[in-house]
């Protein structure tokens, strides 16, 4: 194929643009000479251009030619921001023929990562590269030389564009379809040969960036997607892995939401569900009555005996006979059969809220007993006395003996002499077998009933 006769004859190519006087480049500055290509930045009309063309030695060679020539008619195709924009094809006096292209002030992807940059920055640049691939892809053309020196970002903005599609392919072209890329990047395929490729070659060349880019975790396992050796594993576009970047942010921002409202319904039920565990019984409520009337018999007899939490003597304002002790101890027994109901079905749970209940059941007798003696149910002090001693204080001592078993006496001294053996473990002061021999030498006193 000969350069200059499809250049003259083919829609595709500009027109040819020679270095006139007053129309020509100049103050050259050789950039590379990598390859077969020798790249240049020169000046025309004030303005810094590109002119990529061939080494001197491989200029006159046909196959050289074609492939320059097909580089410009691929890159000639594309209009978009983060791709280097092509411009002519120029017969230039000192590059000979060249594509021509916008030159970019920025550096290689390489050389940004040298230096601090944010997070944000680098997820700004994956996209305009997914974008900028997408598009490619769009046109049934394939990079196959996607690495971070032929990504350039630019100074002003930290923008992306695409550079270098000398080894780029399409499936119209014959020319330049043995393996090609830099190894590092290259996909299994490519090295392969006599393998058809498709834009995954490239999504495998753009996992291997990703890899090395300082982005939160989601993306080192898109970059792994990428990376599959079988190609059917991966992303099948670059379309597919900006859907699932959007959709790993959207759960990033959604799942604390999530875990919050978790926690909240856990809080909520916890609420509902102490309603239903069982408390120690509170005897201060005012509640109903037990009235105690004086009546012709010269006793106190109890007219409505129903008990609940708290209960009030009401006595008539009658001269006083003398003290009934059966409607008495009934009045004690209503205040401490709640205590020993709920020892007896396993209701307390701490020895605080025992020990609380029946500290409320003995002032409420003192109360019981005080009132008593303002409504004058004793002729005087000895009398009140002698009932005391000999009849109201030896009930007392019986309830007493009910619920203050062997148990209770030894719930204090157990939990005290557990709780210093747990600090002791847990600061390494005592060693774990000593600590089980003190544990099963405290079975001894262990309280047997399940507070």
């Amino acid at each position: 194929m000969n350069v200059e006769t499809d250049i003259d004859t083919s829609g595709i190519f500009s027109p040819l643009h020679s270095a006139d006087e007053g129309d020509g480049f100049y103050n050259y500055v050789e950039l590379s000479n990598k390859g077969y290509n020798r790249i240049f930045k020169a000046q025309r009309n004030g303005k810094w251009y590109i002119l990529k063309g061939l080494r001197t030695d491989v200029a006159d060679r046909s196959q050289y030619q074609e492939l320059l020539a097909k580089e410009f008619d691929l890159m000639s195709q594309f209009d978009h921001p983060n791709i280097v924009r092509t411009l002519f094809f120029e017969n230039d006096a000192v590059v000979g023929k060249s594509i021509l292209m916008e030159y970019i002030d920025g550096v290689s992807l390489a050389e940004f990562q040298k230096s601090q940059h944010s997070a944000k920055e680098y997820e700004k640049i994956v996209n305009q590269i997914l974008d900028a691939l997408s598009y490619v892809h769009s046109k049934q053309i394939i990079h196959r030389d996607l690495k971070p020196d032929n990504i350039l970002i630019t100074n002003n903005g930290n923008n992306v564009k695409i550079i270098d599609f000398g080894l780029s392919d399409s499936d119209n072209y014959t020319t330049l379809k043995q393996p090609a890329g830099s190894l590092s990047y290259i996909a299994p395929e490519q090295l392969a040969g006599n393998v058809p490729l498709d834009c995954r070659a490239d999504i495998y060349s753009f996992g291997k960036i990703l890899e090395s880019l300082p982005l939160p975790r989601f993306y080192k396992r898109i970059a792994r997607k990428c990376c599959y050796a079988d190609k059917t594993k991966r992303f099948p576009n670059a379309s597919d892995i900006i859907s699932k970047i959007e959709f790993c942010k959207r759960l990033r921002v959604i799942t604390p939401l999530i875990v919050a409202a978790v926690m909240f319904l856990l809080c909520f039920l916890m609420v509902l569900l102490k309603k239903d565990i069982p408390q120690p019984p509170v005897i201060q409520t005012k509640t109903d009555t037990i009235r105690v009337e004086y009546h012709d018999t010269a006793v106190y007899q109890p007219k409505d005996f129903v008990v609940h939490d708290t209960v009030f003597v009401q006595l008539n304002e009658k001269p006083h006979k003398e003290f009934d002790l059966v409607a008495f101890e009934k009045i004690i027994d209503s205040l401490y059969q709640p205590i020993i109901d709920s020892l007896e079905q396993r209701k307390y749970r701490w020895f605080e809220d025992f020990f609380y209940s029946h500290q409320m059941a003995v002032q409420m007798v003192t109360m019981y007993w005080t009132d008593l003696k303002v409504d004058g149910a004793f002729a005087n002090g000895k009398e009140e006395l002698k009932i005391w001693t000999n009849n109201v204080l030896p009930y007392l001592k019986k309830k007493d003996v009910e619920i203050y078993n062997p148990d209770f006496e030894r719930l204090p001294q157990y939990k005290t002499i557990l709780s210093e053996l747990e600090t002791k473990k847990k600061r390494g002061i005592i060693t774990d077998s000593a600590y089980q021999k003190k544990i099963d030498s405290l079975e001894a006193i262990k309280p047997q009933r399940g507070l």
